[in-house]
């Protein structure tokens, strides 16, 4: 037996930390976005648990290493995508969730697709990779967490865009989460609460992009991304950094003129729709 499971990329725009003593309940409020092309894992039975990351064999994705301790089975998983580890697309989660759910359907475990799910969030509070990434990933959408915790326990409410909407995102780094977590101040925290307040209340995406970069702008240096986008203001709808990925919301109808210009200024780009279908689980012979 095999199965494929896809699940989107996630870039947070703000969040707060909730830490409790149950890493189930432990989370993050705030808004993110979920975007294809998804992450792609396939999962077979195997004599031994191994994992392979666009075709080379990786052992030290810590997130994934915990689900593996956690599951009945000795599986294969090989998985795909074009995002980079370390950079901000919330890959971490997204393959620990991606081998949990495909685990739980190989392997015949007596549990949900929400179980598994929960057990990926799990692994990555437990690697100190993320937060909320799990519970966005498995949704879907343009999201805003309202309640932090695993799938099952959390909660969010979708925002509806423009289906003509398309993200364009560049890598312009890496940095650790557990690094990012640790300059988490009280300040940043009652400002995030605000920004929460303001995008409930007006739920969209042009506010989503407006408090992502009130908050991040507080976080990360924005000096090269503001220079990049100058010549772009007319093509755009807004911008946000998030870690490492510069996200740039814009209409279909000039989106390749967005993405050529990156890729003129030698940048890696990544470019796809908003997902609203979260994870998706694919039968395979």
């Amino acid at each position: 037996m095999a199965v494929e499971v896809r699940i989107p990329l996630h870039i947070t725009g703000f969040w707060r930390p909730v830490y409790r003593e149950n890493p189930l309940y432990t989370g993050s409020l705030g808004a993110g976005v979920n975007i294809t092309p998804k992450i792609v894992v396939r999962a077979r039975m195997s004599n031994a648990k191994e994992f392979y990351l666009n075709d080379n064999r990786v052992d030290d994705i810590h997130a994934v290493n915990y689900v593996f301790t956690r599951i009945p089975c000795s599986i294969r998983v090989e998985a795909w995508t074009k995002a980079p580890l370390g950079a901000g697309y919330g890959l971490s989660g997204g393959l620990a969730l991606g081998v949990s759910i495909a685990a739980a359907i190989v392997c015949r475990e007596e549990i949900t697709l929400e179980n598994a799910a929960a057990r990926a969030h799990i692994a990555e509070v437990m690697a100190k990779t993320g937060l909320g990434d799990v519970i966005a990933e498995y949704y879907g959408g343009l999201e805003i967490r309202t309640k932090p915790g695993a799938p099952g326990i959390g909660s969010i409410v979708k925002i509806p865009v423009d289906p003509s909407v398309r993200v364009v995102s560049i890598v312009l780094g890496k940095w650790l989460t557990s690094d990012m977590l640790a300059r988490y101040t009280p300040e940043l925290s009652r400002i995030a609460e605000t920004l929460l307040e303001k995008l409930i209340e007006r739920p969209s995406l042009e506010v989503f992009i407006e408090v992502s970069q009130l908050f991040t702008r507080r976080f990360f240096n924005y000096k090269l991304i503001d220079q990049l986008v100058a010549p772009l203001r007319k093509m755009i709808i807004g911008y946000y950094v998030k870690k490492g990925v510069g996200v740039i919301f814009v209409d279909k109808d000039r989106v390749d003129d967005v993405v050529s210009y990156f890729r003129e200024n030698k940048f890696e780009v990544i470019h796809g729709n908003i997902d609203y279908s979260g994870v998706e689980v694919v039968d395979t012979p």
